[in-house]
């Protein structure tokens, strides 16, 4: 392996529409997983491992919850 070789870390944020058809809401992984009260601590954890870079998804249903809305 090069010496200059980066691990990065990332962290999960996939989007998966409408899986409860009684709800038009769309399955949160972040929710999921407690990431929104655990999310310093998941920060901390891959610091603590070492990794200098994170890749970390945006959850995009939050940022743009309809056509034209943001």
């Amino acid at each position: 392996m090069k010496k200059d070789f980066m691990w990065i870390a990332g962290i999960e944020d996939t989007f998966v529409t409408k899986t409860d058809r009684t709800s038009a809401r769309s399955l949160d992984e972040y929710e999921l997983t407690q990431h929104y009260s655990n999310w310093e601590k998941d920060l901390e954890i891959i610091a603590d491992t070492g990794f200098k870079y994170v890749r970390y998804g945006i959850p995009w249903y939050t940022v743009n919850p309809e056509k034209g809305r943001f």
